[in-house]
């Protein structure tokens, strides 16, 4: 697998979806906009990872860590199908840098 990282604005977050007792999803989408076109890159949070979207909002400058992964399967009428993911491996908030202090801002 491929690890992928991506910096942007959380455009979706989805709530979680418990398939069964052993597997539950959760999607969230990041903006992307570090070429000429917006892109929307839509992570999968498996299972444990889930928690770590519950924090997060519309809004929020966030970097997202994910493995690129794909599997092959057969379609109802028989020919081949291809579906690719990004698994969440982490995520966490941009929060803007606090400013620097000069000796020109010092009082003293």
């Amino acid at each position: 697998m491929a690890k992928i990282e991506i910096s942007g604005e959380v455009a979706f977050r989805g709530e979680p979806v418990k398939y069964s007792d052993k597997f539950t999803k959760a999607e969230i989408v990041i903006k992307d906009v570090t070429s000429k076109y917006p892109e929307f890159i839509k992570f999968e949070a498996i299972n444990d990872k889930v928690d770590m979207l519950l924090g997060m909002r519309v809004g929020m400058q966030v970097t997202a860590e994910g493995f690129l992964g794909g599997k092959e399967y057969t379609k109802k009428d028989g020919t081949i199908g291809y579906i690719t993911s990004i698994k969440l491996a982490k995520i966490y908030e941009n929060k803007p840098a606090a400013p620097a202090v000069t000796q020109d801002a010092v009082p003293f």
